[in-house]
């Protein structure tokens, strides 16, 4: 994983934890401002805000307006993120791992709609009187759906 984004964000705003927390925060009301008074209303920031408030994390404010794709690791997240459009419109994707909960594969659109997408599963449930050869079909078909996810993944250029 990629920890150069986390340590530019510390390096350019000061080493202090606070100082990195006022920088998210202030952050956060930009990125929820803009979103909020738009021409052409674009939520993507403001609910990218949101999902991880509790963390402090927002996009970047460069990512808003270059559109390029990138990546954030703070907090213990490790997040990858593709701006795109389709026929509904404008949309962020974003791919987040956290060592302390499942991923999360997510897109929000710009009218400020989200989709789940499908993410890496890392835990597998077995019914309680399954067969060892039970066991084996599903730890197959999770495989096998875990490598049609990865692939989904590289495709959008996440590693």
């Amino acid at each position: 994983m990629d920890k150069s984004i986390g340590k530019s964000i510390l390096k350019s705003k000061g080493k202090s934890g606070a100082a990195k927390s006022k920088v998210v925060a202030k952050g956060t009301k930009a990125n929820r401002k803009n979103a909020a008074s738009g021409s052409e209303a674009n939520l993507i920031p403001a609910i990218f805000a949101r999902y991880f408030d509790h963390w402090h994390i927002t996009l970047p404010d460069d990512a808003v307006k270059t559109q390029l794709p990138g990546k954030i690791q703070l907090s213990g997240w490790y997040i990858q993120y593709k701006f795109d459009f389709n026929d509904r419109g404008k949309y962020l994707d974003f791919y987040a791992s956290h060592r302390m909960t499942n991923d999360r594969h997510l897109r929000i659109y710009a009218s400020g709609q989200t989709e789940g997408l499908s993410a890496i599963s890392d835990i597998i449930f077995y019914p309680a009187n399954a067969t060892p050869e039970q066991q084996a079909e599903i730890r197959q078909e999770d495989a096998k759906r875990n490598k049609l996810v990865w692939e989904e993944l590289k495709k959008k250029g996440f590693e």
